[in-house]
């Protein structure tokens, strides 16, 4: 749970790798991901969602969003289940586009890829 409210910023980098079978034979097709994502506590990004998951930390939140090309941000809260899951909400969109869809509520932090003046 530390994880969860200690994490103000974060970078996430992502190495896949796997092989693309073309007319040349395999090739190797190498893709890197890289994000850094910025925390808001207390704020709440109401729009819908594509996608729900239970996650145990912040990080895996964010590895579920690199994962999915929709996702461009994130909405987490601690279910407070004893079994210290978190409610990861994955967004199509993020708080510059919906700036009026950006809420308070002390119960979530919202995760957007953070702009060139952040």
């Amino acid at each position: 749970m530390a994880s969860f409210y200690l994490s103000v910023n974060f970078l996430a980098l992502v190495v896949s790798a796997s092989s693309v079978k073309t007319s040349k034979g395999q090739m190797p097709n190498v893709g890197f991901v890289f994000t850094n994502f910025l925390a808001h506590k207390g704020y709440y990004l109401n729009v819908t969602t594509v996608g729900t998951e239970l996650v145990q930390d912040s990080f895996e939140c964010v590895f579920k969003c690199l994962e999915k090309d929709s996702c461009l941000s994130f909405n987490l809260a601690d279910l407070d289940d004893n079994i210290n899951n978190l409610l990861c909400e994955l967004l199509p969109s993020d708080h510059y586009t919906h700036s009026d869809k950006f809420i308070t509520n002390h119960l979530w932090y919202h995760h957007s890829i953070a702009g060139v003046n952040n």
